[in-house]
């Protein structure tokens, strides 16, 4: 559940701007919100003035057993994938891409009523095992992502999905691809590529990754991986063909969220995200370290879950938005961050983008007076006496299903509490392992409601489709929710976000887009709470990596200043 895309330039501005705002001193001697840049802050360093060499540490929140990029429970391993998977396009820090030429030396659209892209591949390009990357692994991956019926568990399958074929061109180092209609974000396409070995049968797909990390194709390739220490250690691969990594390794380590910070300041790490909460961020500046900061589509959400109990009820989701203080949320997760207090009013757009408005319908807006008639109308009325409401003999009682160790977790979790037990609502929080949390209990939808802090990437509305779109069942009758957890949607809906990712023209694909943002307030899949920053405490020498925001991490750049 890494993204959740927003399309949003990325301006590039000093952060030198963005800390003096933040140090001066308002009339009322507190400290002054600087006004909000959306910077690109990695401490850039030439390759030519960084020395070769070092270790770089870097922490995860969780150790993934399934280390597959493509497959339905492969999201959690990305920072360490990135590095090892070819992606066909990389993005700037206006939010822009372009063909990696590591993998891609030319991307050409003809537009038509079924568009062609087609795809000029770099012969130099090979697999750890040493196959040359070709046509066939990109059509290896396209069948294999829209192969569900056939027992392949995917992500989400945009925009495979919208692929009518994939073919090979003049020759295996090229690749065509017809679209069955326009389709605006083409360049989403193979984000992650893997190889024939891998995606030519579902079991091998499904559980060939499974453990272990079978092959690779990146600056880096696996040194070792170690449950028991939760670390994956990454080496520089010296038969890339790119250029040379600076580095020598990378070990990443995964540990809770509330350790991070702690493990940064005992010198266990290099880099440590303190945007999460206000908590990690005051730690981080009592480090006194270098802290890099990004005005990305960082967002907190909480989701409903509408697959079975109460919450089917439209009426009941409607009240628990009601219910909710978005403000007091923002204002927990923001307040001693240096950042504009602000609720987040739409599911695709983030503030000061393009597009953004509130399409709330009012809904957005506190009102337990009007939750509470709504419960009573859905027919959860409050007993003489008693605490919570009741139908039926039963109880108003849902789970909140939450991480252990994970701060703003807990704090979202007990606000919600809180909160809803002044409408009636009793509410459980259930404490889980981060291994266990998708697992066991998201995508089986084993919960009633949930938070989640996700960062956007470069594709606005294509890649959001995944999470609203109404799930369907393969042939086996088994639900795929392809990142619709909240199991809700509907056809008029469905019917809008494939306009909208369809649209070639950007006004109206905005326009599409908040059509589909204003239903999804109504049917409230996910209540949008808000847009966090995205910072990190960093070593001082460390270079080329940071609050990276939309722009492509290249590994093989990473260094250490001297």
């Amino acid at each position: 559940m890494k993204s959740i895309p927003r399309r949003v330039a990325v301006l590039a501005a000093s952060l030198a701007l963005v800390l003096t705002g933040c140090a001066s001193g308002g009339q009322d001697g507190k400290p002054k919100i600087a006004e909000v840049t959306r910077v690109l802050d990695i401490n850039p360093v030439s390759r030519d003035r960084l020395p070769d060499g070092g270790t770089l540490r870097w922490p995860l929140d969780e150790f993934p057993e399934q280390w597959n990029p493509l497959h339905l429970n492969g999201d959690a391993a990305a920072d360490v994938m990135n590095a090892l998977i070819p992606k066909a396009f990389v993005v700037d820090s206006k939010g822009v891409p372009s063909p990696n030429p590591d993998f891609v030396l030319d991307a050409k659209l003809k537009p038509s009523a079924k568009p062609t892209v087609t795809l000029t591949l770099n012969e130099k390009a090979r697999w750890s095992d040493g196959h040359p990357i070709t046509a066939a692994d990109y059509i290896g991956v396209w069948r294999a992502m829209t192969g569900a019926g056939k027992g392949f568990q995917t992500r989400d399958p945009t925009p495979y999905d919208r692929m009518e074929k994939v073919a090979q061109g003049a020759g295996p180092y090229q690749v065509v691809v017809t679209f069955a209609q326009p389709f605006a974000d083409w360049q989403a396409m193979y984000a992650s590529l893997l190889p024939t070995s891998t995606t030519g049968h579902s079991d091998v797909f499904n559980q060939g990754w499974v453990g272990k990390i079978p092959v690779t194709a990146g600056p880096f390739k696996v040194e070792s991986i170690d449950p028991t220490a939760a670390t994956v250690t990454l080496v520089r691969d010296p038969y890339w063909w790119g250029r040379r990594a600076k580095l020598d390794r990378i070990i990443f380590r995964a540990m809770d969220p509330d350790a991070v910070v702690n493990a940064f300041a005992n010198d266990e790490l290099d880099l440590a995200q303190v945007g999460r909460s206000a908590g990690y961020y005051e730690r981080a500046k009592r480090v006194g370290v270098s802290l890099r900061r990004a005005d990305s589509p960082n967002t907190r959400f909480l989701m409903l879950n509408g697959g079975s109990g109460p919450l089917t009820d439209v009426r009941v989701r409607q009240a628990i938005l009601l219910g909710l203080d978005r403000q007091v949320f923002a204002r927990s997760g923001l307040e001693g961050m240096d950042w504009p207090v602000r609720t987040l009013d739409n599911h695709f757009f983030s503030h000061g983008q393009e597009g953004y408005q509130d399409n709330t319908g009012g809904l957005g807006r506190y009102d337990p007076k009007r939750a509470a008639a709504l419960l009573d109308q859905a027919g959860w009325t409050l007993p003489p006496g008693k605490r919570f409401r009741e139908k039926d003999g039963k109880e108003l009682r849902l789970r909140y299903v939450i991480v252990t160790g994970v701060e703003v977790h807990k704090s979202q979790s007990e606000l919600t509490q809180a909160m809803l037990e002044q409408i009636g609502i009793k509410v459980d929080i259930q404490v889980t392992p981060g291994g266990e949390f998708f697992e066991k209990y998201i995508r089986p939808g084993n919960f009633d409601i949930t938070g989640f802090g996700v960062t956007g990437d470069a594709f606005p509305i294509s890649s959001n489709q995944g999470g609203y779109l109404t799930p369907t069942k393969n042939a086996n009758g088994e639900l795929l929710t392809r990142g619709n957890e909240a199991r809700i949607g509907s056809p008029q809906l469905d019917d809008l976000l494939r306009r909208a990712a369809a649209e070639l023209d950007p006004a109206k694909a905005r326009r599409l887009a908040n059509e589909a943002d204003a239903l999804i307030w109504q049917e409230v899949n996910r209540i949008m709470l808000f847009q966090s920053p995205e910072i990190w405490a960093t070593k001082p020498t460390l270079a080329n990596l940071g609050a990276n925001a939309f722009a492509t991490v290249r590994y093989e750049d990473i260094g250490f200043t001297k």
